[in-house]
């Protein structure tokens, strides 16, 4: 018993020896700890300090040096000054912070410096800020930014909240997720700016320009678009009302909420296509060599005048160009619905080739010919030829080439042509949609659960399907509905098996009940047969009368 007592002393000994350093070491780790913490969180604030220090002093220096060149000398009639503040700008915005950048953009619009003048011609008295980080810029306060100019600007996740923004230019800039609640914006653009997820909420939007612009997803809810331009725009799943719809002046080759396409413009894109010969010289928006415009002559035929080479043995091979823009069809062009239409008539050695081109000028690698008909080779007169297919995603011009050259196989000596033209279709839906009547386009002609019920209902009393349709109208007037719609529920949906007469009978005795001016009309033929039994209620003899 002693030997054991003497082993625990032993062990508790040597248990207490060993916890000492032990405990040692671990209040050593523990206070470096709570120093290396200690010592970054003093790093952090010094590391921040120093930077609000600098963008201070950066800040600072750039309002000094602008402020004096301004005192100095008249900078907005001088181009080289301008550009001078344009560089120092850019690179002041780099290097500040979010709160500072928001202090800049304020000194330069207080110094009338981008404050866009509508009595001038030319922008030279504006400050370009074009490609400028101004993302994550927020103005809150009640604040008159009226005639603002930041074209080509970047603007993500920036707000102008309580704000006056009459007249002001943001073309070409990247505003996505931007707010504009509550502000007043009268007549500013945002022609082909990307406005992806933007707040437009409670806000005036008077003659605004949203030519080309994408607003994908954007809302606006309580937000007066009177006169608005949504020409081009890309307004996909976007929060509006069919009253913003109606208010807004133009919708031309929009896509709208719901993903169909407003009006698509079917105008000839070709600038001086038709009666190009009733001119007696090449019109401007034609280029060809000036040596050989002279030897063009000229084709009457009355009404119209065409154009081409009498003797192409005295030529060279020689053509005509015309570039052709389709900026304005581009949301239709990239959603891969967009069809061209090339026609024109085409007589001797005359025939064209149209080359499809993105917006940074490059070929697509598609080409169109036309013209090269085999008909031309047997006739003196020109035929009328057409081609139609789809034009290529991310296509913005086209470019048009007539050639006139002597052919070897061919018989004829002349080359002329006249009408050409260029179209841009949607062929799903290329007319002209009344806001008005929506509610008659297919996708508002579905039938709900509801409704399939109540045409099973009618049908099983044998109630004809016109005056099915004319109550179906009468019940929902935000609907409309044609008789060969309740003609195929009726196929897929029906198993009445009931005969005439039983169902007539069954009819009969439940108008009798509900409706004691119910009207029964037998109708015969010549021979007398039977041909039908006409039954209304009070409510569908008014519905007859309504809809005829």
């Amino acid at each position: 018993m002693q030997e054991s007592r003497k082993d625990c002393h032993a062990w508790l000994t040597l248990l207490a020896t060993a916890l000492v350093p032990l405990m040692i070491g671990i209040f050593t780790v523990v206070i470096t700890i709570q120093h290396q913490s200690s010592a970054d969180r003093q790093r952090q604030q010094e590391q921040q300090q120093a930077d609000n220090l600098q963008n201070e002093r950066t800040f600072s220096t750039y309002v000094d040096d602008i402020s004096k060149l301004l005192l100095t000398k008249e900078v907005t009639t001088d181009n080289k000054a301008l550009l001078y503040i344009r560089t120092k700008t850019l690179s002041s915005l780099r290097k500040l912070d979010t709160q500072r950048r928001k202090y800049l953009l304020l000194f330069l619009y207080e110094s009338q410096l981008l404050q866009y003048d509508k009595t001038k011609k030319h922008d030279r008295s504006t400050l370009n800020l074009a490609g400028a980080d101004l993302n994550h810029i927020h103005i809150e306060k009640p604040k008159n930014f009226n005639n603002l100019s930041l074209p080509g600007v970047e603007l993500n996740n920036a707000s102008f909240t309580n704000c006056h923004l009459q007249h002001s230019r943001f073309a070409d800039s990247i505003m996505n997720d931007i707010r504009f609640t509550n502000s007043f914006l009268l007549g500013t653009r945002f022609s082909r700016c990307s406005l992806e997820r933007a707040d437009f909420r409670n806000t005036t939007l008077t003659h605004v320009s949203f030519r080309s612009a994408i607003l994908r997803h954007a809302d606006f809810t309580r937000a007066w678009t009177k006169a608005a331009d949504f020409t081009n725009a890309d307004l996909y799943g976007a929060l509006m009302t069919e009253k913003h719809l109606q208010e807004a002046e133009l919708l031309d080759n929009a896509r709208l909420p719901n993903g169909s396409f407003a009006m698509i413009q079917e105008k000839n894109l070709v600038v001086n296509g038709e009666n190009i010969g009733c001119d007696k010289k090449l019109l401007s928006s034609w280029t060809m060599e000036s040596v050989i415009i002279k030897t063009f002559q000229h084709y009457r035929s009355s009404p119209n005048c065409s154009f081409g080479i009498a003797n192409l043995s005295s030529l060279n091979p020689t053509s005509i160009e015309q570039q052709v823009v389709v900026a304005n069809y581009s949301v239709l062009i990239d959603s891969g619905k967009a069809k061209y239409n090339v026609s024109g008539s085409f007589g001797g050695n005359a025939y064209a080739k149209i080359t499809f081109h993105t917006h940074a000028a490059v070929k697509t690698g598609k080409q169109v010919m036309i013209g090269l008909d085999e008909r031309q080779n047997k006739t003196g007169t020109m035929i009328f030829q057409q081609k139609l297919g789809t034009i290529p995603v991310d296509t913005r011009q086209f470019v048009l080439v007539v050639y006139f050259m002597k052919i070897p196989e061919g018989r004829h000596n002349f080359a002329v042509f006249n009408n050409i033209r260029i179209t841009a279709l949607h062929l799903e839906h290329s007319h002209q949609m009344s806001i008005n009547n929506l509610r008659f386009y297919p996708a508002h002609r579905c039938f709900s659960n509801e409704v399939i019920e109540q045409i099973k209902h009618y049908d099983k009393y044998k109630v004809p399907q016109h005056i099915i349709r004319n109550i179906l109208i009468d019940t929902h007037q935000d609907k409309f509905y044609i008789v060969k719609n309740i003609g195929n529920i009726l196929k897929v949906t029906s198993n009445n098996t009931i005969t005439q007469e039983l169902a007539v009978q069954t009819c009969l005795t439940e108008m009798k009940e509900a409706d004691l001016t119910a009207k029964i009309e037998v109708i015969v033929q010549r021979n007398y047969e039977l041909n039908m039994i006409f039954i209304a209620c009070t409510k569908t003899k008014n519905n007859f009368q309504r809809y005829g």
